[in-house]
């Protein structure tokens, strides 16, 4: 037996890991309620379309039963993974790499293999189509996670679309389908990947680019190890030279020319919420938002299709691009909470400094608002949504409505965002939903009886009110609150 300093190495095999302690490591986190709940959830709903006979259900059978467990469930799976095989003692412990692949092998035959034989079965759809869809799908959303970069995830996204199409339907799930050789070959190529990606994260280590750890949540609530690791992986999407990052350099340039003036504080609190500008930020969102409308236009069960035509996705959007500025505005507040304790260290009031941030809030609301409007008028007029309403007669009435809801908003989840819990924000997300959703269905139904301006009248009154109560209330407990 081998010694080191007169001492016996322990024995290969009381050093071993079993598959049982793996899987504490995948039951025991805390987001597990949460992605695989909601996944779960999801896939519920599928198989009681199957178990009801309904016919004619493939888009939402394949897009919550098929689709959704692997797109949302690898995000958790992947990054939980990479907690084990990112570290050092991937390769230093005797036994540790069979049986975490044991347990990822596992997963992925009920994911990939299982479910989709399932569901192929109950619905009467074609076998080869789906596994070949599930295994490409899978395979995709791996090696498109792996290097970090959201460009890699493009094709995971185009085939988990093509799931939404008449053509994608017939082509993935059709039977009798005359793609059966080709499926055969795409799925072999999937599980090829399946391996490939498994293979790889066993060989990881310090000097390849995607040896990185991608923590969950967000960073309020992170522990110490997580916030360490987070910074380490801003650093590394930071360093990479693309369009992101010029962007945020021009941006970060003007602090050298900003001068001492009472104005100056005001604009150094808009830094510290992310690489970008908050208009550079609105106006990606609203590009994004412009393109997702574009291509929702394609979509045949979006426009007369069996699952119903465009408005309901659009009134979606509508409601999205209505309470979303105010949200997200919150969760930002709530992404800066740890950094507070530091800041309020300069020559600043309390109440100074907080009024400084409430403004910069006020102003990315603002932009982000505007953008996703001009986004939302491209995804209207893109899918016809709504081809017997005077469009144009009713956009000034809804831009005052959705305008002034923000302010309400904006206090409520400035509210919210002072415990640093996701949670809370959550609630806060529902909550905004019922409200916009109340707003907006009363402006809609109402408006014929009582024509828009009293309504809008009225409506913009209430929640200015409103609004400042709301915000006021919020601008106290902030004060009151324990920065540091």
């Amino acid at each position: 037996m081998l010694r080191i300093a007169g001492a016996p190495l322990p024995h290969p095999t009381k050093t071993m890991f079993k598959q049982e302690q793996v899987l504490l490591t995948y039951t025991t986190q805390r987001w597990l309620l949460l992605l695989p709940g909601f996944i779960l959830l999801a896939t519920s709903a599928a198989y009681a379309t199957v178990f009801a006979g309904g016919k004619g259900a493939e888009h939402l059978q394949m897009t919550f039963g098929l689709g959704f467990p692997i797109m949302m469930g690898f995000i958790w799976l992947v990054s939980t993974a990479r907690w084990q095989f990112a570290n050092p003692r991937a390769r230093l412990l005797p036994g540790f790499t069979g049986p975490h692949l044991g347990v990822l092998a596992t997963v992925f035959v009920l994911i990939l293999l299982a479910n989709p034989l399932c569901l192929a079965m109950g619905a009467g759809l074609s076998t080869p189509g789906t596994l070949a869809y599930a295994l490409l799908l899978g395979g995709a959303t791996l090696w498109g996670m792996q290097p970090g970069r959201g460009i890699f995830m493009l094709p995971t996204m185009v085939i988990f679309f093509s799931g939404m199409t008449s053509a994608g339907i017939n082509f993935w799930f059709a039977v009798p389908n005359q793609f059966t050789a080709l499926h055969g070959a795409m799925a072999v190529t999937g599980g090829a990947m399946v391996l490939g990606w498994l293979w790889r994260l066993s060989m990881l280590h310090e000097e390849m680019d995607d040896y990185q750890i991608v923590p969950l949540g967000t960073p309020g609530g992170h522990s110490r190890m997580e916030r360490a690791e987070q910074r380490k992986l801003l650093g590394r999407v930071s360093a990479r030279h693309n369009i992101i990052q010029a962007l945020a350099d021009r941006w970060h340039d003007r602090l050298h020319h900003l001068t001492e003036r009472p104005q100056t504080r005001s604009q150094l609190l808009q830094y510290g919420f992310g690489r970008l500008s908050g208009e550079t930020q609105a106006l990606i969102a609203g590009l994004a938002f412009a393109a997702y409308g574009i291509f929702l236009s394609q979509l045949s069960f979006v426009n007369g299709g069996r699952m119903g035509p465009a408005s309901g996705f659009v009134v979606m959007a509508i409601q999205f691009a209505m309470m979303g500025p105010a949200v997200i505005t919150g969760l930002r507040m709530m992404l800066r909470l740890p950094r507070m304790a530091q800041e309020l260290l300069r020559p600043a009031t309390r109440e100074e400094y907080l009024d400084g941030l409430l403004l910069a809030m006020a102003k990315q609301t603002g932009w982000l608002w505007l953008a996703l409007q001009i986004g939302l008028l491209a995804m209207i007029l893109s899918t016809g949504a709504f081809p017997d309403e005077n469009l144009w007669g009713s956009a000034m009435p809804y831009l005052l409505i959705s305008l002034t809801a923000q302010v309400p908003t904006l206090g409520l989840s400035l509210w919210l965002a002072r415990k640093g819990s996701m949670w809370r924000i959550i609630l806060g997300l529902y909550a905004a939903m019922i409200f916009h959703g109340a707003v907006l269905g009363a402006w809609w139904w109402g408006r014929k009886q009582i024509g828009d301006l009293l309504f809008v009248t009225v409506a913009t009154i209430v929640l200015l009110t409103l609004g400042a109560m709301l915000i006021t209330w919020a601008r106290r407990a902030w004060l009151r609150e324990e920065l540091g």
